[in-house]
């Protein structure tokens, strides 16, 4: 069966990968985008799960602007002429938010769809990305989920625990964060107006009163925020051999 996108083969999508984290809980010199993943930094994986999708015309890499020179020579380094020529960075600001909306002013003029995907998430496969734009083609936003295993627990300031909180319908989000352009353009412009500043994409939307459907992610699809992530992530990379 065809899925949603391929049938709308006019349709442009681009791609935001804000990378402005400090890497504060790392405790790395370096932002943990930039550290080493089984031979290439983590933020040239992530970008390259995207230049691999055809229907990707255009990654915008968004970073802070001490970052930007390094960040160009990393791409030139790592990434092939014919992926370049996809890829653009442009400098960031001091949120996420200021950070994706610069993103999403430097995409041309034709891209129809969006996606923002995190820069610490390097494991992202073919398959949950065209879950996510096929969402955003049917339902106009989606994102990439999974539903929460573990039971949860809400828990007082001091940590006893208030109450068991009913996991039935709690997913957990990740990205990639899917939109047709419009709406996201929308989101971002009510959120402006209003002051709402948002944890994600979806929240934006959301608070706009655009609707988002949940797709299926993956367990592989964690984002590296420790040491441990990083081992984690390059033990699942030598069990795919890339």
């Amino acid at each position: 069966m065809n899925s949603d996108i391929s049938q709308h083969p006019h349709l442009r999508a681009g791609v935001v990968i804000p990378a402005g984290g400090t890497g504060s809980r790392f405790g790395h010199t370096r932002p943990k985008q930039f550290l080493e993943l089984a031979g290439k930094p983590v933020l040239i994986r992530t970008c390259q799960a995207f230049l691999e999708l055809e229907r990707i015309q255009t990654v915008v890499v968004v970073v802070p602007a001490d970052y930007a020179a390094y960040t160009d020579e990393l791409i030139r380094t790592h990434v092939s002429l014919e992926h370049r020529l996809r890829l653009q960075i442009t400098n960031g600001g001091s949120t996420r938010q200021e950070s994706v909306q610069a993103g999403l002013t430097m995409l041309p003029v034709e891209t129809d769809l969006v996606l923002v995907h995190d820069a610490a998430r390097p494991l992202v496969d073919r398959e949950t990305i065209l879950r996510c734009l096929d969402g955003a083609v049917r339902f106009g936003a989606a994102i990439a989920a999974v539903p929460v295993k573990d039971t949860l627990k809400q828990v007082k300031d001091d940590g006893s625990i208030v109450s068991t909180i009913d996991r039935s319908h709690i997913w957990q989000a990740q990205t990639p964060q899917a939109a047709r352009r419009t709406l996201l353009e929308q989101a971002f412009a009510r959120a402006a107006s209003t002051g709402f500043v948002g944890t994600d994409e979806a929240s934006l939307l959301e608070a706009a009163g655009i609707p988002v459907q949940v797709v299926e992610g993956s367990e592989y699809n964690s984002k590296i925020t420790r040491p441990e992530d990083l081992q984690m992530a390059e033990a699942l990379l030598m069990q795919r051999n890339i």
